[in-house]
């Protein structure tokens, strides 16, 4: 018998002589091996002195008096004595595909497109997270030795309109948030909560509007746009009309409650075709740039039909 870690065998799988040796035998049948599987979520503490903690593939774990960075970029003597890390080991757990959602009194961090692996820090507010410029910070990403300065949070009562790096990613708060990104930067903007304004500008940019009802402008470059829950608007502008380059974009979750806005790109003379294929809805458009809709296909075909050519 092979068992998965974390399982503790009990009950009937102890008692019952017939799993003595590790095979299954009962009149009828007979079953060479067995493996059982148990999902095993572990609680670990952070409080006293600086933890690491290490969460690979398939694991989540809780962890209670987790040491944050705190806000600013120059945590006191103390808090630097209490700071934790999270190193997360296994492929696409990076800085690019971080969540970071705060559940009441906790902070869940998860990853985009992977499901089964998450921290749960238990009484911490998402504010209190970060890696600094400085060397000091909570995440090791896969890969990573140090810290690196890989993403950003901007304070719970902050209004600011801006990112603080290039090609970083940035986690805004539950305010209604208006952000511009960069120019040739491949900007990562997490609005979270709030009815948020996200502007990629051009660069390979992935706009995460969050809770609310968002309006995502992903611009010139390789956009990937996520709406996450709320009345959603995806917004496609004369600039891609006039840029001459042929850039894909990537809707990930359009929903019946979601809109496309290309009145500008077609005011400008623009036209758009559709494909309906199995699991997506291209949109070709007369730039020769494309847009890849995934989610309620029949929602979208729907809204785009009365303004496409073919």
């Amino acid at each position: 018998m092979t068992l998965a870690e974390g399982f503790i065998p009990d009950g009937p799988i102890l008692s019952d002589p017939r799993f003595s040796n590790g095979d299954f035998t009962a009149e009828g049948y007979q079953v060479a091996q067995i493996q059982v599987y148990a999902e095993h979520l572990l609680a670990l503490e952070g409080s006293g002195g600086q933890n690491q903690f290490t969460v690979s593939l398939n694991n989540t774990f809780t962890i209670n008096d987790f040491g944050g960075v705190g806000e600013g970029t120059s945590p006191s003597t103390n808090t630097t004595a209490e700071i934790d890390t999270i190193q997360f080991v296994g492929k696409g757990l990076t800085a690019q595909n971080l969540l970071l959602t705060q559940n009441g009194d906790d902070l869940y961090l998860s990853f985009d497109g992977i499901d089964g692996t998450a921290a749960i820090l238990r009484d911490f507010e998402l504010t209190n997270l970060d890696n600094l410029p400085s060397g000091q910070g909570n995440i090791l990403f896969d890969g990573d030795s140090t810290i690196q300065d890989s993403f950003d949070v901007v304070n719970a009562d902050s209004s600011q309109d801006y990112l603080f790096n290039r090609n970083t990613v940035t986690f805004f708060n539950d305010l209604d948030n208006r952000v511009r990104g960069f120019d040739d930067s491949d900007d990562i903007i997490n609005g979270q909560g709030g009815d948020d304004e996200l502007y990629g500008q051009s660069g390979n940019d992935w706009l995460r509007g969050g809770d609310g009802d968002d309006y995502l402008v992903g611009g010139i470059g390789n956009d990937t746009l996520t709406g996450n829950a709320g009345r959603d608007v995806f917004v496609f502008g004369e600039d891609i009309l006039n840029d001459r380059t042929a850039d894909s974009d990537t809707i990930k979750d359009f929903t019946a409650d979601d809109q496309f806005d290309f009145s500008v790109f077609l005011g400008a003379g623009g036209q758009l075709s559709l494909t309906r294929q199995t699991t997506l809805l291209e949109v070709s458009l007369s730039s020769g740039d494309s847009i890849l809709v995934n989610g309620d296909l029949d929602a979208a075909f729907t809204q785009l039909s009365p303004i496409a050519t073919v």
